[in-house]
């Protein structure tokens, strides 16, 4: 190279031999933890499953005992689910039971709602408090009070 300045992110693309493909995250995603969708595409093609994690910056889904993978954990083989990729699923429409696509609406007292295309019917969205994040752990040992690190300890000479 003739004394160019490669970042990081071109580095490992050079190392790997190809560039890497950029992901656009969506900005308003139709889908939430806990709301049943179908696979239409790809190996898990038709199987009916809840989602249970969404990667927003890889626009990916998990979906419960769909796309099952054997994974290394703790030395030991472990069924996983891989992710699927967003646009090869499609929730369930709650009126017919059929995989239908989903669009937000307003309704007339200014709530923003989820309406399934093929039968107008409104799709609820699931309750997100069983999917909480897990609050961090203080560890008290460890810590540092905030009266001993904000004790002045440098004197100049």
């Amino acid at each position: 190279m003739s004394g160019r300045v490669l970042s990081a992110f071109q580095k490992t693309a050079l190392r790997a031999g190809r560039p890497r493909k950029r992901v656009v995250p969506i900005r308003d995603w139709k889908y939430f933890k806990g709301d049943t969708v179908k696979v239409m595409t790809g190996k898990a093609r038709g199987e009916v499953g809840v989602i249970m994690a969404l990667n927003k910056q890889k626009n990916t889904v998990a979906i419960e005992d769909v796309n099952m993978a054997r994974k290394i954990r703790n030395g030991k083989f472990v069924k996983a689910e891989r992710a699927v990729h967003y646009s090869n699923v499609l929730l369930l429409d709650p009126e017919s039971g059929k995989p239908t696509r989903v669009r937000w609406e307003w309704t007339e007292e200014g709530e923003k709602v989820r309406i399934a295309t093929k039968s107008r019917a409104m799709i609820p969205i699931p309750d997100q408090s069983k999917y909480s994040e897990v609050p961090d752990v203080k560890n008290e040992a460890k810590d540092t009070s905030m009266s001993e690190a904000l004790k002045e300890t440098y004197t100049p000479i």
